[in-house]
């Protein structure tokens, strides 16, 4: 690389002082009444905007630089220069990776011809620039993780043929993670046949199973079942995929939990179940199912007390009613 980030970091500060200087020793009255100046501070002034107009030319021509040889590098380099952002100090890798970072501070978009290729889905495009599947946009995102969150299996199976590598995640999860949450069970069942990692857990916490269960997504909460995933593994708040699914309302996913042996009475961290969350969001189906596997009615939260308190708190008589004639069997 022709130019280090220090080195251009460097050359920032050192034109940014260049300027300040000289705009500091510029005499006053260049734009204000037109006073009759003598010949000495006309041609200081003639001077001072002349070598501000250059190292302005320099600065924009650094920035170029900068743009064209380092902002490609932006995600795997641990640290980059704030002029990208706007920004007095140096940004962090982390910092740079994050959406609402990027966002805030203009941080300008990374495409490679592959992405540009898979956010077109263009089948030709990705086979020709496929070698590129290692390369991030501005979110740390890969082409693979592009196409599994659009679906697209053609070109999620190009790449893996490729050699792309599953475990990059970007602020959104890995593409197991998007292509579950998204219910394309075709790219899931793609992806796990590569070997992806369905253990693998986002910032919150949560898996490809919570996410799918919590979307709706019946087939796909299957496929991942069908791999052996953890069916209790809990999020960052203690929640299961039965939970979620149960929260939601997603009765169908609920009852292919529990056949498959889910845990039904965990607490999250707030001492809730799945049937207190069921009960307080009015799903009665959900209700009857957690009641058919036996669901304990019992229960208490940390805070709010048992599933018939929560229900009756919402005053859903025919969830109350339900779970009463449950404690009476």
């Amino acid at each position: 690389m022709a130019m280090t980030l220090e080195l251009v970091a460097q050359r920032v500060a050192t034109l940014d002082e260049q300027m300040q200087t000289i705009l500091a020793a510029k005499p006053e009255g260049a734009k204000k009444s037109p006073v009759k100046r003598d010949s000495s501070t006309a041609k200081a002034l003639k001077a001072a905007n002349a070598r501000i107009a250059e190292l302005e030319e320099e600065l924009k021509t650094v920035k170029a630089k900068i743009l064209k040889e380092i902002a490609p590098m932006i995600v795997s380099s641990a640290k980059t220069v704030a002029i990208l952002a706007g920004r007095d100090a140096i940004m962090t890798k982390d910092e740079v990776e994050t959406p609402a970072v990027a966002a805030t501070n203009n941080v300008k978009p990374i495409l490679t011809d592959l992405i540009i290729a898979v956010q077109d889905e263009d089948v030709d495009g990705v086979e020709k620039f496929k070698a590129d599947h290692g390369k991030v946009n501005e979110y740390g995102e890969t082409a693979l993780l592009i196409a599994a969150s659009k679906g697209h299996l053609e070109i999620v199976q190009i790449l893996l043929d490729a050699g792309a590598d599953q475990l990059i995640e970007s602020d959104y999860g890995n593409p197991l993670m998007t292509a579950a949450d998204r219910g394309h069970v075709d790219t899931v069942r793609a992806l796990l046949e590569a070997g992806a990692d369905h253990t693998y857990m986002d910032k919150s916490g949560c898996t490809a199973l919570s996410s799918a269960a919590d979307n709706g997504h019946l087939d796909t909460v299957e496929a991942l079942v069908d791999a052996d995933v953890n069916l209790n593994a809990t999020d960052n708040n203690g929640m299961t995929a039965l939970m979620c699914a149960a929260s939601e309302g997603h009765a169908s996913i609920v009852r292919y939990l529990l056949n498959a042996k889910a845990e039904y009475d965990t607490q999250d961290k707030h001492g809730d179940t799945a049937l207190m969350m069921a009960a307080t969001n009015g799903h009665i189906n959900v209700v009857h199912v957690l009641l058919e596997h036996n669901a304990d009615c019992g229960i208490e939260s940390y805070t709010h007390g048992t599933a018939i308190m929560r229900a009756a708190l919402k005053s859903r008589s025919d969830i109350v009613l339900a779970l009463m004639n449950a404690q009476l069997k």
